[in-house]
């Protein structure tokens, strides 16, 4: 839900409405359908998010449903498989943005962009969509870069007594529901907190907390000093379920607590489990915390309603994210040039660098932006206020001749973020212009993965500097699969339960690790060994034998949407299968067995199509012996 307007956005996969309370019964008696098409599917993979950007667009995550996406009016829809969205609720326009984020797509001050996902605290969406579209045959393998990569990052240091869970028990004491990964956009906490990111983990009753840091063109994050072994808030009620932090007004920190004792969604329950339990427990219970720093007063919420002109103007200097955001926003709705002068005065530097990226964004959405407050910006000491003004300038190209230089010079900047954002930039002048200073740039950042890809992206397929830094690599013509005869039967249910009574005990698990590296270790990861393009197997530990046997013998039986498998036909007529490990404008990111990615662009597919069971063959028992199987699965299991 995000406030808007009168009413609010909500988001109701299939559907997202606009709604309205016109009365003051509680109740929104005014309801509009504003897109459609959102894949309902499992609740909490539906989308989500709802974040203002910079650029005065609606920002939501996937939920890693997808959806083809249209305007009730039956507009053609847009598909948003693998992407997140961005959208203007008055118009309905809709557009993909990079990355795929499971819940809870947010922004810092900055204009950097954060998702995560389940079994990953946070990541950096690095590389825009809009900026690849330009280069139709520019096929990269990433746009995000996965934050708290430091060793043991997935750990959790919950408060709360150790329970079993009906779905994954051996992930215990380590990320498995990372959700809302909220930057604070305040200082009522001090500048202890001011590159921290806030991060909801709700089976271990924990919010944690993740500090960022500058790593060359990108961010890197590590845990805040003091909280090495512990988090930032803990709760030893099992009960507690923080699943939505965020940065209040008055500059505390909100967090939603769901309250329920099975946070589990039922489709990864057995149904025996779930005759033991009650999956509605705590559904009439749920609250609200707030957390706030001892001995500091809470600042005071202003009512933007009723400022105007000026004074709403003034408001815009705050150090408050919200505020700023809900000033911009009223100020791109009324759009009254009366005010314009006043907006400009944010750019000074008596304000802050985030007041000033904030005027920087507001002018530029408003058209109102000149080029010499632009040139002048393009020149501000803090680095993250060159980065927005170099945004900025892309809307003023080919206008002015001292923008373009002003631009041009920040390709030797002594920041390499602003020189990362000055090669996406350039792209947005004619390649007489910008070809020989890219090639500049190339030459002294080109071995900088993100400067390679941000230089790529602005020339032009046929740009001789293009075909000498990149060129596409060949493309494997099939993929291996396990060696062996056609399972002896087709009946997956006779074959797991003729392993019914197999056990472990005496096994040889040195053996077992043979037969790991064998059959196992081209797609799955263990113990430091294999690839990683199934689950990684050291999940599985605390599993119980009989899961362990229908997963190997029975693979179609359950599969999850991450895994499952997808088959590409290209124009040429090659076949290729794989997981659908990351999706661009340009293209696909297939995952092959060994671990091999090869990024496909979309100019190149003939269809695309999912496969019908799991990507992991059957008919292991034609290739393992009973011992054999006893002696795998004594190696998987052992600590």
């Amino acid at each position: 839900v995000m406030a808007w307007g009168r009413g609010a956005l909500v988001a109701v996969a299939p559907d997202l409405w606009y709604a309205e309370d016109t009365n003051g019964d509680g109740r929104a008696d005014r309801r509009r359908v504003i897109l459609t098409g959102f894949e309902p599917g499992n609740q909490q993979h539906r989308f989500n998010g709802f974040e203002w950007g910079l650029d005065g667009w609606v920002y939501a995550a996937n939920g890693d449903s997808g959806g083809s996406v249209r305007a009730p009016d039956g507009a053609e829809s847009l598909s948003i498989r693998g992407r997140d969205i961005r959208f203007h609720p008055e118009t309905g326009e809709v557009e993909t943005v990079s990355a795929q984020t499971q819940y809870g797509r947010r922004r810092d001050d900055w204009g950097n962009w954060f998702g995560n996902n389940n079994p990953t605290w946070l990541w950096q969406v690095a590389v825009p969509e809009h900026y690849l579209r330009r280069n139709p045959r520019l096929a990269v393998k990433r746009v995000l870069r996965v934050l708290a990569n430091y060793d043991d990052s997935t750990r959790v240091f919950p408060t709360s007594a150790a329970q079993v869970r009906p779905n994954q028990p051996w992930s215990l004491n380590h990320v498995t529901s990372g959700c809302s990964p909220s930057p604070y956009r305040d200082d009522l906490f001090g500048g202890d907190f001011a590159t921290s990111v806030f991060i909801c983990e709700p089976v271990h009753n924990v919010v944690h907390r993740e500090v960022l840091h500058r790593d060359g063109s990108v961010l890197a994050s590590r845990r805040a000093e003091g909280e090495e072994q512990r988090e930032f808030l803990s709760s030893t009620d099992n009960w507690f379920r923080p699943t939505t932090v965020k940065t209040g007004p008055d500059g505390a920190l909100y967090i939603a607590d769901m309250y329920r004792f099975v946070l589990e969604h039922p489709e990864w329950i057995s149904p025996e489990m779930q005759a033991r339990l009650d999956l509605r427990a705590g559904e009439d219970r749920g609250r609200i915390y707030r957390v706030v720093p001892e001995g500091r007063p809470r600042r005071g919420i202003p009512n933007l309603t009723v400022l105007h002109g000026d004074g709403l103007v003034a408001a815009m200097n705050s150090p408050s994210g919200w505020q700023r955001d809900m000033v911009q926003r009223r100020l791109l709705e009324k759009r009254d040039p009366g005010t314009y002068r006043a907006v400009a005065l944010g750019l000074g530097l008596t304000h802050s660098p985030q007041v000033r990226v904030q005027t920087l964004a507001t002018l530029g959405g408003l058209g109102a932006l000149t080029s010499t407050q632009l040139v002048r910006a393009l020149r501000d000491p803090h680095p993250w206020v060159r980065v927005e003004a170099l945004r900025q300038s892309e809307r003023l190209a080919g206008k002015d001749p001292e923008i373009f230089g002003a631009v041009a010079a920040l390709v030797a900047d002594g920041d390499s973020a602003v020189r990362f954002q000055a090669a996406f930039t350039l792209g947005a002048w004619s390649p007489e212009l910008c070809e020989p200073v890219l090639r500049g740039l190339a030459a002294s950042d080109g071995g900088d993965e993100w400067i390679r890809i941000a230089i790529l992206s602005s020339l032009t397929p046929g740009s001789g500097l293009f075909r000498e830094l990149y060129q596409e690599t060949g493309r494997p013509r099939s993929v291996p699969i396990l060696a062996g005869r056609e399972p002896s039967t087709p009946d997956r249910a006779a074959v797991v339960a003729g392993y019914s009574r197999l056990g472990v005990e005496g096994a040889d698990s040195a053996r077992g690790r043979v037969w790991f590296e064998a059959f196992c270790a081209t797609c799955h990861r263990f113990k430091g060994e294999g690839k990683e393009v199934g689950p990684d197997l050291a999940m599985v530990g605390g599993k119980p034998l009989d899961w362990l046997l229908v997963s190997i013998l029975d693979p179609g039986a359950a599969v999850e949407a991450r895994y499952r498998g997808w088959s590409i036909t290209l124009k040429s007529g090659e076949i290729l299968e794989g997981l659908v490990a990351a999706e661009t404008a340009n293209n696909v990111v297939l995952r092959m067995s060994g671990g091999v990615e090869h990024a496909v662009l979309r100019s190149d597919l003939g269809s695309m199509e999912p496969t019908t069971g799991s990507m992991m063959p059957g008919g292991f028992e034609t290739v393992l012996s009973r011992s054999a199987m006893a002696e795998l699965l004594r190696w998987l299991t052992t600590p």
